[in-house]
């Protein structure tokens, strides 16, 4: 039994095979051993291709009716069950089945609403990320972090490759409830963290009684996919049912996403590691000063400043630092124990030594002081 808050979870996938490699009957018969497991998949061919999106997370066993419950990760057994019998046992079929993009996610229980964390994690600036905050409802927010400048093959903006949402309200709009029948009982652990929201007389989970965040990454393309695939195996350059398959019968699977997506989240959401005093070692008190008000301040508010007065590239400079600087934020240290230090204790010690500013929503004072800081010659090293 695995735990279903705080473990990386195979969300999405995407599979693919040459048509001409298999004849219609069997093809047919493939399509409905997909359908038997995940009925929700959708399926399109495209240039000699046949694809299939599912959603691991929706695995349907033992003839269950519904798919709402991708809170919950199959046990590799069954995962393993699932693929041996989608692609007919064929060795040859294994191989030529391609993985080429998998969404990963990961439940996180907090102490506050989501939304609290959304608006924190959207005012702070990333040195290769464009944050975006989007509005729905009236009163829920989502973050998308989408890579700089990223294009996908046909030419269009890729629209995010992190998603950060509240998992509850995501489920009442699309199921109209928030009673998620889940896929096998909450593991003791999980039955501490969610307390009276767990029924166990019918295993389902009241979601409008926690406050659980979903972070998703979408991984697209063998290039990006390839950190995973040299986890995996040292003898294949793709991602194929072969590859997936062999993990699972070793159990490597699980262990490998644990540890690609922890590492794409402290490369880019969670890459801030020096104190105020340590990143702004060196520069002038003027430069000092104007990272200390944009670190307590929305950082996005003020490029939009930066760009009306010409000073973009100033601008520019103190960004940097300011992306080195962990925050002072007890919201930001309850996510970064959740994340990586496994740690559900209700006191998450904010270490003084080491955070030394700031990430809070901007005041006309801040704006005066802002535009003053610009006024100074910015070569006065006074």
């Amino acid at each position: 039994m695995t735990s279903t808050f705080g473990t990386t979870k195979i969300d999405k996938i995407q599979l693919s095979y040459p048509k001409t490699l298999i004849p219609e009957e069997i093809r047919g018969n493939i399509d409905a051993k997909v359908n038997k497991y995940f009925p929700d998949k959708i399926s399109f061919n495209k240039a000699g291709n046949i694809f299939y999106r599912i959603t691991l997370t929706k695995l349907v066993i033992n003839k269950r009716k519904g798919t709402a419950h991708n809170l919950q990760m199959p046990s590799q057994e069954l995962l393993l069950q699932a693929f041996e019998d989608i692609t007919i046992n064929n060795r040859i079929l294994q191989e030529n089945v391609k993985d080429t993009v998998i969404h990963l996610a990961k439940d996180i229980i907090l102490d506050k609403p989501v939304n609290n964390y959304i608006m924190m994690l959207g005012n702070l600036s990333y040195s290769r990320l464009s944050p975006e905050i989007i509005e729905s409802d009236g009163f829920q927010y989502s973050l998308y972090l989408t890579p700089n400048h990223a294009i996908d093959s046909s030419g269009k903006n890729i629209k995010s490759s992190i998603l950060i949402y509240n998992k509850p309200e995501e489920f009442y709009r699309k199921y109209g409830t928030y009673i998620c029948k889940l896929l096998e009982p909450l593991s003791p652990t999980d039955v501490e963290k969610v307390g009276s929201a767990y029924n166990p007389s019918n295993n389902t989970l009241d979601l409008s009684k926690i406050n659980l965040m979903r972070i998703e990454i979408e991984i697209k393309s063998t290039k990006k996919l390839q950190p995973i695939i040299n986890l995996l195996t040292n003898e294949e350059s793709t991602l194929t049912a072969s590859v997936l398959i062999k993990s699972l019968k070793e159990k490597l699977l699980y262990t490998a996403v644990e540890k690609i997506f922890t590492q794409k989240l402290k490369e880019s959401v969670f890459s801030a590691e020096q104190t105020f005093e340590t990143a702004t070692q060196g520069i002038n008190d003027v430069r000092k000063l104007a990272c200390d008000i944009l670190s307590k301040s929305d950082i996005y508010f003020y490029s939009a400043i930066a760009d009306e007065l010409g000073l973009e590239s100033e601008f520019s400079e103190y960004a940097r630092i300011i992306r080195k600087i962990i925050p002072d934020s007890d919201l930001y240290t309850e996510l970064y124990h959740k994340l990586f230090l496994n740690s559900d204790s209700r006191e998450y010690p904010v270490f003084t030594e080491l955070f030394e500013s700031g990430c809070n929503s901007y005041s006309f004072d801040y704006l005066k002081d802002f535009i003053l800081a610009y006024e100074v010659p910015i070569w006065d090293d006074s």
